[in-house]
């Protein structure tokens, strides 16, 4: 439910997005509890185990958007790590210019599908060109 809502949940922090979506699960949780005739919170273990898998994936919800760096990415570079074993590295943080041969462009439009960046824009129909370098 997070990676499919990320576009429609508001707010630009993957946290953000894991917060208000656990609180929608708890309000619905407290709704299924009233309707099912037991206390509010008789249900508290499974609205803090929801909580906890929502954040626990919001902490990384933006690294799965093209071009957008990760919260999780973000945050070993303020700490200043180069390496987090197989999980995370910072040595290679800038690949290089992004360029487009016009030459070689027939137009199947699958740039705009796999660049991980998001560089490719549409400009007319038939057109396509990088937008920004990164």
């Amino acid at each position: 439910m997070l990676y499919a809502g990320f576009p429609v949940i508001p707010g630009k922090s993957g946290w953000l997005k894991a917060a208000v979506l656990s609180v929608l699960e708890v309000i619905a949780i407290v709704m299924y509890s009233v309707f099912i005739s037991q206390p509010l919170f008789s249900h508290w273990k499974t609205m803090i185990i929801v909580s906890a898998i929502n954040m626990w994936f919001g902490f990384d919800l933006r690294g799965i958007v093209a071009g957008v760096i990760s919260e999780a990415e973000w945050l070993m570079h303020q700490l200043g790590m180069r390496s987090f074993g197989h999980i995370f590295s910072a040595g290679v943080f800038n690949p290089g210019k992004i360029q487009q041969d016009m030459s070689k462009c027939n137009n199947c439009r699958i740039c705009l599908m796999v660049c991980p960046k998001g560089v490719f824009e549409t400009v007319d129909k038939n057109k396509i060109r990088v937008q920004r370098q990164w």
